[in-house]
């Protein structure tokens, strides 16, 4: 089992018909509030054999027991974690219960009828039927639910690691985010903070949309689900080894300083944090910018993430993305090199996609289309940057030389206004990478970038 807490064998008694099953779709969505409407989810016992039954109990929940059966299938003799608040039944009907640290030892008790359902829902969270081929031989990964609320379902697992994030150094093997540690699910603020303080390795799924500012540790893997979000500002300072995946980013949009450059950025990494991969974000509405990487920091990746504004600023101020925050800042020499492939630079982003310092920054694969900007990539004083591969559709100044060298393969401009030309050089990246057919990547990115 998944704790290390006393294990109790119960029966489980034959109570769920699969005729009923027909009728139970998720009572509630994964963090919202339980519900008695149902619909139906799976249509025949060879669906749900191939598929997965899930049962969570919220904390109000009553009882001693878990009991179950599916079909004519008796699961008598399963054995169950007596703090158990969620159970899985898996393709071949193995079944395995998850427990969380503040769950009491209380029963789920699912019955055939449709009339019970509203009584089901009284102390149920959810149910869920999903068909579809599962492994006969799952091994998932346990899940701590620190609010009581249902561990929603995490989304599909990303693609490979590529770029400055993957680069074996600083004392690390590329970055793992919280791979190894406890998983969470939060749905406030002050969960969230307090998951992602310090340390120690963990995954965090964010349940529900979250306003207000937070801070992430090291060792960290933080993923959107179920419309979990983040309205507000996320502090990255100093941290180390941490993943952002699927989640929507929503700054404060100047609401925090009308000098929206004196306001938060939507997400800022500072002070040598290093080893941070972005990963199908949407990042909108930063007061500063949206993702400004400042102050020494290393080895970042951002992948198939969109970045906008959802409409024009009356100070104008509407700058993405700073890599390297003034000229004269000598702890960011050799520092600061950070790979972007597949994003999108899209609605009212006027400058900084990105602007660079110092930095060694390579661009491959992305899709610019922020018609009515200024310029989209700015090599500032001794930064270095390869783009390849990359499209510019209606925008004006693809390159705006400020000190830097640009070195541009492979791209495209459509209807674009300003300079195209590169310097002719720049870094050679230290790791391996597979370029996509410029011709393809608007399509790829329009349809891939951002939360899935």
């Amino acid at each position: 089992m998944i704790t290390s807490r006393s294990i109790r064998t119960f029966s489980v008694l034959p109570i769920l018909s699969l005729a009923s099953l027909t009728a139970i779709a998720a009572l509630s969505s994964a963090c919202g509030a339980p519900t008695d409407a149902a619909s139906d989810n799976v249509d025949s016992e060879d669906n749900l054999r191939s598929g997965v039954v899930r049962v969570y109990a919220d904390a109000a929940f009553g009882g001693d027991k878990l009991s179950l059966s599916v079909g004519d299938h008796d699961l008598t003799g399963t054995s169950f974690n007596d703090v158990a608040s969620s159970l899985r039944i898996f393709g071949d009907y193995t079944v395995e219960a998850f427990a969380d640290a503040g769950f009491k030892g209380k029963s789920v008790t699912l019955t055939a009828d449709t009339a019970s359902l509203g009584a089901m829902a009284k102390t149920i969270s959810s149910i869920r039927v999903r068909a579809g081929a599962t492994s006969t031989t799952p091994t998932p990964t346990p899940t701590s639910t620190s609010t009581g609320t249902p561990t929603p379902t995490p989304p599909p697992a990303s693609g490979a690691l590529v770029g400055w994030a993957s680069v074996t150094a600083m004392g690390l093997k590329g970055t793992t985010g919280g791979a190894g540690g406890t998983t969470y699910s939060v749905s406030t603020i002050a969960d969230f903070n307090a998951r992602a303080a310090g340390d120690g390795a963990a995954t965090i799924q964010i349940a529900a949309p979250l306003k207000g500012d937070v801070a992430i540790g090291s060792n960290k893997t933080i993923v959107g689900v179920a419309g979990g979000a983040i309205h507000g500002h996320i502090d990255m300072k100093s941290s180390v080894n941490v993943i952002v995946r699927n989640l929507k980013v929503v700054g404060y949009n100047c609401t925090d300083n009308a000098d929206c450059q004196s306001g938060a950025d939507a997400i800022t990494v500072t002070k040598g944090a290093h080893h941070l991969w972005f990963d199908h974000c949407d990042i909108s509405d930063g007061s500063d910018g949206n993702l400004d990487i400042t102050h020494a920091s290393d080895y970042v990746t951002i992948s198939w993430t969109k970045f906008s504004y959802s409409g024009a600023r009356s100070g104008g101020h509407q700058f993405s993305n700073l890599i390297g925050h003034t000229d004269d800042n000598p702890e960011d020499e050799g520092h600061l090199k950070v790979t972007f492939h597949h994003d999108w630079w899209a609605d009212n982003v006027g400058e900084r996609m990105p602007r660079i310092r110092y930095g060694q920054v390579h661009s491959f694969n992305n899709l610019f289309t922020a018609v009515g900007n200024n310029y989209c990539i700015r090599a500032g004083v001794r930064s270095s940057v390869l783009t390849e591969n990359d499209t510019f559709i209606g925008v004006d100044t693809p390159f705006d030389l400020g000190g830097g060298e640009v070195l541009s393969r492979g791209n495209i401009f459509t209807k674009t206004t300003g300079n195209t030309l590169g310097t002719g050089k720049a870094f050679t990246p230290p790791y391996s990478y597979t370029l996509d057919a410029t011709a393809g990547v608007e399509a790829a990115v329009r349809s891939g970038a951002g939360v899935k």
